[in-house]
């Protein structure tokens, strides 16, 4: 049997009705009506993943990596609760912890890069579009909605 590990489990409000839970060193996501419900479907899947792990020879949840930084921060910030409240239990090789967080953590969105600026060929092909017949009937066509 392998050492106990650490997992911080945050829960949060996605929508009324809808809470989900993600692990931070571990980013493992589940969703649920309750916060009960969320944090028992995480045990149970982290339980399974620990299991398959174990099976195959390989390190507990390693398929996994660690959650972006604004589900940390949401953890940190948020308030801690013993898994007892929710009446669960954490599978033995883990010291689960439980904070619900004050708010929906917001992940950072990754931006494509800039277009190119539109060059003497790319603009006249735009001006030839928009200019004569087509153009005149495209317009009508819009304000007709």
């Amino acid at each position: 049997m392998s050492a106990v590990q650490r997992l911080s489990l945050v829960v949060y409000q996605d929508v009324p009705g809808v809470w989900v839970g993600r692990g931070i060193e571990h980013d493992l996501t589940a969703e649920g009506r309750s916060i009960g419900e969320t944090v028992r479907a995480l045990l149970r899947m982290i339980h399974a993943h620990t299991a398959f792990d174990a099976r195959h020879d390989r390190p507990a949840l390693s398929a996994f990596r660690p959650a972006p930084q604004s589900y940390w921060n949401a953890f940190h910030s948020g308030t801690q609760v013993p898994l007892t409240q929710f009446g669960a239990l954490a599978p033995s090789e883990w010291d689960v912890t439980v904070a619900i967080a004050r708010q929906r953590p917001t992940e950072q969105r990754t931006h494509w890069p800039a277009q190119p600026a539109a060059g003497p060929g790319r603009e006249s092909a735009i001006r030839r579009t928009l200019t004569g017949a087509d153009a005149h009937q495209r317009s009508r066509s819009i304000t007709d909605f």
